[in-house]
């Protein structure tokens, strides 16, 4: 039996049977591609509203990183 939530996923051969549909490689980039930049948003998101807190010592230290080089920061908690 096939679970509903993965009808999407399924598509009909040339015989009428069911087949999984592949994800390519480029698939997976542009999904790389929008995921990066959903996280370079959210950390934005984070640093407007954590500099409205006007953090001190480690945590300024930290939003300073992040305002400048923010790929960085995120390369590092990788």
């Amino acid at each position: 039996m096939i679970n509903p939530r993965f009808k999407s996923l399924m598509d009909q051969d040339s015989r009428g049977e069911q087949t999984f549909i592949a994800t390519t490689e480029a698939d997976i980039a542009r999904q790389e591609v929008s995921d990066e930049a959903e996280a370079m948003q959210d950390v934005a998101k984070f640093v407007r509203r954590v500099r409205k807190r006007s953090p001190t010592g480690a945590a300024k230290a930290l939003l300073k990183v992040l305002d400048k080089a923010p790929e960085a920061a995120l390369a590092a908690l990788h």
